[in-house]
């Protein structure tokens, strides 16, 4: 049973963006499952790399869209990823140094990303 759902009111209306978001909440589902399964460390720590490397890829995929299309709210949305990628490095740092990995860390990347899907990538998606 999913842990975190991907909600109809996140879609942006662009095809690719919603099917990378929703590829986003099913990689942090899995990692929500093993940590409340505790299905250990080591697995946790390499799906919390994988899940931080697949959100960076998204993060410059939406700035190289956003410069492409001359979008003028680039930059506050921009500023924003790089907040997010410092919580990302931190998360993988944690993982890495087998530190402990609760859903209290995943929770705060959650609230993160759902926050910033509604400010940031719904508003960009009306420009498109």
């Amino acid at each position: 049973m999913p842990v975190q759902h991907w909600l109809n009111r996140y879609h942006t209306g662009v095809p690719s963006v919603d099917q990378m978001h929703d590829a986003l909440f099913d990689a942090m589902d899995r990692v929500y499952t093993d940590i409340i399964n505790k299905a250990g460390s080591a697995k946790i720590a390499k799906q919390i790399v994988e899940l931080a490397d697949q959100l960076s890829e998204h993060l410059d995929e939406e700035d190289a869209e956003m410069a492409k299309a001359g979008y003028a709210d680039a930059e506050p949305h921009a500023a924003n990823h790089r907040s997010l990628r410092v919580q990302l490095q931190a998360l993988k740092k944690r993982a890495a140094a087998g530190g402990n990995i609760g859903t209290d860390a995943l929770d705060a990347l959650n609230q993160y990303f759902t926050v910033h899907i509604k400010q940031f990538d719904l508003a960009w998606a009306k420009t498109l």
